[in-house]
């Protein structure tokens, strides 16, 4: 539905012409990537928002199947929670879909993928892995219905996830955007790049997630000494 490579610009190549605005971004933002060019956001204020994605009903109203995944290098340490790498979501987060990420002090990192929301809370797939910041993580999430079961899904530099969900996925005037989220009804912005972000109006499975996280990983610039974890399997 959307992919944005960020080589040099925040276009759509998916071909839907969905193509990203940046906001408060200084000076040139562009830096190197791991798939060619990567997107560098301060921490502060900067952001990717996408036009027309607040819309009720538009293409980016998901409320069954959805996934999300993205190349990410955060540039500092994470104080007091995650940062939405990208989202269709309000303050909460509870109502839509976001894919976060944090790094945290001890050298780890955490993923997270948010689909639905009940009154019983959200519905949610985690994952922690080594590496934090400065270094380049495959984060990924999904959501879609198996049978009378809603399922989450996550991966996190080849680690895969997914547990049963019921939570639902609710239709909102939210905008999707890239690199900032909320807490507590204050924005939380990511420090750090972001590379070849794909936001799909399908399911990916374990399986799928898997694939996806392979073919992105063995195309990196091999300079980056990329270690791509071929053991990945579907559930």
């Amino acid at each position: 539905m959307g992919w944005w490579k960020f080589d040099g610009d925040a276009n759509d190549v998916s071909g839907n012409g969905k193509n990203g605005s940046l906001n408060n971004f200084l000076g040139n933002p562009w830096s190197n990537g791991l798939l060619d060019d990567a997107l560098s956001f301060n921490g502060f204020d900067d952001y990717l928002s996408i036009p027309g994605s607040e819309t009720t009903g538009s293409a980016f109203d998901l409320t069954n199947a959805v996934s999300v995944t993205a190349w990410a290098k955060p540039s500092a340490v994470a104080v007091g929670g995650e940062w939405i790498l990208a989202g269709k979501a309000s303050y909460t987060f509870s109502t839509n879909y976001a894919l976060t990420m944090a790094a945290i002090a001890n050298g780890t990192t955490s993923a997270y993928f948010y689909g639905g929301y009940s009154g019983t809370g959200q519905g949610f797939c985690g994952l922690n892995g080594p590496g934090g910041v400065n270094t380049w993580h495959f984060v990924g999430g999904s959501r879609g219905s198996s049978g009378s079961n809603t399922q989450l899904h996550c991966q996190l530099d080849g680690q895969q996830g997914a547990v049963v969900n019921q939570r639902t996925l609710s239709s909102n005037n939210d905008p999707v955007k890239i690199g900032v989220g909320y807490s507590l009804g204050n924005p939380t912005y990511f420090p750090g790049s972001l590379d070849d972000l794909i936001l799909y109006n399908k399911t990916l499975d374990s399986a799928g997630l898997c694939n996806a996280y392979l073919a992105s990983c063995y195309s990196t610039d091999p300079s980056f000494g990329i270690d791509c974890d071929a053991s990945c399997v579907g559930d």
